[in-house]
């Protein structure tokens, strides 16, 4: 049978920028990010598969004191993840391990989610779904430069294929990463390559200070057929931010 599969990242649930349910909201951005996650969701069901690709959950926020943070409690914020991936109806749940930082240095919060919601959690993920290889890993290199932004993904479906000589990995049909919040895709070496758009509005403070280029909020649906035939769609917005104050001089 055709099989479905959603894929999500960088959710930073716990964070005021942060996907949020209802549930949670304190501000119009959250409102309004669900109502987005939400549509989108609803659009693609039902859904079969079900993979958050790293940083469900945004941590204590040491390096900002906390101040950002919807709660600093990571448990408050698993429970916040789980009540977003619920709302897929997703059969099957898979979490990636993200980054330390966010998900635990000496602890796998992400582990605690897929506890939750009855999902698995991997290190990295290797599906193979109706014939086809997926290959599933958090992080990624980013650029300084727009036109450099997809050379770190196809170094990965290269070393991709060097694991895969080596006899350690599958080679991959489809290979996702992460991390950066923001969508790019090719098509390489006879793999297709994504970058997936994060869940996360801008308006931290570390983007506003020490990042420049375009991010976007978004999901990715892939569509692979009982011959193995892959389709898929991307929704995303780089809109989702808090409005900006501006001086005429």
């Amino acid at each position: 049978m055709n099989k479905r599969i959603l894929v999500l990242s960088d959710l930073h649930c716990g964070a005021v920028t942060g996907l949020t349910p209802p549930s949670k909201h304190t501000t119009e951005l959250q409102a309004t990010l669900w109502n987005l996650y939400k549509s989108w969701i609803d659009e693609f069901k039902p859904i079969n598969v079900l993979c958050v690709n790293g940083d469900a959950i945004d941590g204590t926020g040491d390096r900002s004191g906390g101040t950002e943070q919807l709660t600093t409690d990571r448990l408050e914020q698993c429970e916040i993840a789980a009540e977003c991936l619920m709302d897929t109806g997703a059969k099957q749940i898979h979490l990636i391990a993200g980054t330390p930082y966010h998900t635990g240095n000496a602890e796998d919060f992400e582990r605690v989610i897929a506890n939750k919601v009855s999902g698995q959690f991997h290190d990295r993920g290797f599906f193979n779904i109706n014939g086809r290889e997926f290959n599933f890993k958090h992080k990624i290199g980013s650029s300084g430069i727009p036109h450099g932004r997809l050379t770190p993904l196809a170094r990965e479906i290269l070393q991709n294929r060097e694991w895969y000589l080596e006899g350690t990995e599958p080679k991959a049909d489809v290979l996702i990463r992460s991390h950066v919040h923001y969508y790019e895709q090719i098509e390489h070496c006879g793999c297709l390559g994504f970058i997936t758009a994060g869940l996360q509005a801008l308006g931290s403070k570390y983007g506003a200070r020490q990042c420049s280029g375009v991010v976007h909020f978004g999901i990715l649906v892939i569509d692979v057929s009982d011959k193995g035939e892959i389709a898929w769609t991307s929704r995303k917005a780089a809109g989702t931010v808090q409005k900006t104050q501006s001086l005429t001089l």
